[in-house]
């Protein structure tokens, strides 16, 4: 396979992934009765103007990565994972609806798109263009500090 292949393939899915989930998030923050009103009703709204506003953010990302940038490279691949996270629970978790299959689709997209974007990195040339002064500590302590979260629940 083509390295960059992986690359190209994580960006295609990514647009396809931003354009579904722009209208589950518009809908599900502005069309009255798509959330069966519940407790959770305002969180999935809440949510869904959260993503409105995480969608751009993700095209500049996958832009900036296209041209090069490895910081960019982290938030692309961090707001894919935000996507998948947060679809998986509206595939998963919500209250049936009329946008369920376009919730898995995204899930299912952004799955894709993490996992391959993941594949098409190279970490050695990565480390190399962050170079030395590249912040490490904190990534260590969100381990650790997500470790002990878990162990004491």
């Amino acid at each position: 396979m083509n390295p960059g292949r992986p690359l190209e393939i994580a960006s295609a899915t990514t647009i396809a992934t931003v354009g579904l989930a722009a209208v589950a998030s518009w809908a599900g923050a502005f069309v009255p009765g798509l959330y069966a009103e519940d407790a959770l009703a305002a969180a999935m709204r809440g949510q869904d103007v959260a993503t409105l506003i995480v969608l751009p953010l993700l095209i500049i990302a996958l832009h900036r990565m296209k041209r090069g940038s490895p910081r960019a490279t982290v938030v692309w691949i961090g707001l894919l994972g935000y996507l998948l996270y947060t679809y998986a629970g509206a595939a998963f978790a919500y209250h049936f609806n009329r946008l369920f299959l376009v919730y898995v689709a995204v899930f299912s997209l952004s799955a894709i798109a993490v996992w391959t974007a993941l594949s098409g990195l190279h970490p050695v040339e990565m480390q190399r263009r962050f170079g030395t002064g590249a912040p490490r500590r904190a990534e260590r302590g969100a381990g650790t500090t997500d470790s002990a979260t878990h162990l004491s629940n």
